[in-house]
Parts: structure tokens; C-alpha cells; sequence
């Protein structure tokens, strides 16, 4: 999806893109099935858009501020406090949320902008570049990145200045040493021995590429390989 993706044409204007407070990918979305709506008690539509309206001027925008800063490259016109805000009144309005909960309305916010940003900065490379992300009162910063970002960093980071390309092939890690330098001899690539992940690993909602066999297959080759080294 990121290496084909484009927004169309009419879309190509930093400008307007710029008043876009928030988006979410299309393959973020799962697919609206029967099973997905509620069988139980809800509010009736024109009940609930009473509710929403008499809430409009309530301004909850500043309220991670009692444990969060955002960063100093962040303005107040990047929209991020009203997606707080109006994320806020829909799953808090009595504004009872822990430090965790307000934590996880912020980043969400700041994903959402963040990548209004990046899609400007790929049609317009004279936009600078914001440092998104938000700091404890303790000082402990936190970056903001998105998920594709994260696992596809060549395709999402296209016709930036300074990125890599996506079809760029890799360096060779080993090279001609100095003595075969112009001599048509073959460069033997040294073995290394994989090093396997020691300690904890986190996966967020939606990661791919995730499965039984990328996560256990390396350790029990490993295990294999040790048993018949101690068989000989």
C-alpha cells in the first residue's frame, strides 16, 4: 500500500492539506461487518447528537498538560489539540481518565497529525520538517512514529531530501580487501553467527509480518545446531 499508494492530483496542495487536523489509513480500517454492531441497549441518533452539540463549546484541549508537555516544533494551529479534545469528550466527558488513558489519546492525536505532515513534506520538500512527539513532567521524552514508518521506512519516507531510495541495493559488508583490489579473484564472504534477540519484544495493534515461525523458527535452529554440535 505505501509503495503504490498516491493521493490524487487534486489533493497536491500543501495548503490545503496543511488544514487537515487528522487521518487514518484506509488499512487501519477493518471491514464493517454484522457482527461488529451492537446487540445490546444504545442511544437514539437525535439524542446523542443533542448530547454532542451541548458539548461544542467545552474546550477539554488542555488537559494533558497536568502530566504531558508536546514538543517545542509543534504549534497550535498543527489541530492537535481539538483531535484531543474531541477524543476526549467522547470517551471521557467527565474527564475522570488516568495518566495512561490521557497518554494514549495524545499519541493518538499526534499520529494523526504526524501523518498529515509527512504526506505534505512528500509533495513539498521546502516544508520543515516537525519533531512530533511529547514529554513527561519528568522530563522523559517520547517520539511519535506510526507503524508503517516503523516497518517500512524506505516506502514511507519516498521523495523525501536525504532518504533512501527503495530500490537502492544494500552495501556489500565484506568488500575487496587491498590485496585483491583489481584482480578478478572472488571475495569470500566471512560467516557471522546470528545474534539472537535476547530479552522482550512489543507489538503493537495492526504490526504484519508477525508469526510463529519469524519469532521461534531462529531460536530452535539454534537449539538444533547446539544438540548435534554436543552429539559430535
Amino acid at each position: 500500500m505505501l509503495k503504490h499508494s498516491e493521493l490524487p492530483e487534486s489533493y497536491h496542495d500543501s495548503a490545503y492539506l496543511d488544514r487537515l487536523h487528522f487521518y487514518i489509513p484506509g488499512w487501519e480500517v477493518d471491514t464493517i461487518r454484522g457482527e461488529i454492531f451492537s446487540s445490546g441497549y444504545g442511544f437514539v441518533v437525535d439524542y446523542i447528537a443533542e448530547v454532542l452539540k451541548s458539548m461544542r463549546n467545552r474546550d477539554y484541549s488542555y488537559r494533558y498538560q497536568r502530566y504531558f508537555t508536546l514538543g517545542s516544533d509543534i504549534s497550535t494551529r498543527d489541530g492537535i489539540h481539538k483531535t484531543f479534545s474531541g477524543l476526549m469528550k467522547l470517551l471521557y466527558p467527565h474527564e475522570q481518565a488516568s495518566a495512561e488513558e490521557i497518554e494514549e489519546i495524545l499519541r493518538f492525536a499526534i499520529e494523526g497529525r504526524k501523518r498529515v505532515k509527512d504526506q505534505i513534506l512528500r509533495l513539498d520538500d521546502t516544508m520543515v520538517a516537525v519533531k512530533f512527539g511529547y514529554q513527561s513532567l519528568a522530563g522523559e521524552w517520547t517520539a511519535v512514529t506510526t507503524l508503517d514508518e516503523d516497518e517500512y521506512p524506505g516506502h514511507y519516507h519516498r521523495g523525501r531530501r536525504g532518504a533512501a531510495g527503495e530500490d537502492e541495493e544494500p552495501a556489500d559488508p565484506v568488500g575487496p580487501t587491498p590485496d585483491a583490489a583489481g584482480s578478478e579473484a572472488a571475495v569470500v564472504p566471512v560467516p557471522v553467527k546470528e545474534e539472537l534477540f535476547q530479552g522482550q519484544r512489543d507489538f503493537v495493534e495492526n504490526q504484519r509480518g508477525i508469526s510463529f515461525e519469524t519469532l521461534l523458527m531462529p531460536y530452535l535452529r539454534a537449539r538444533l545446531s547446539s544438540c548435534r554440535t554436543c552429539e559430535a
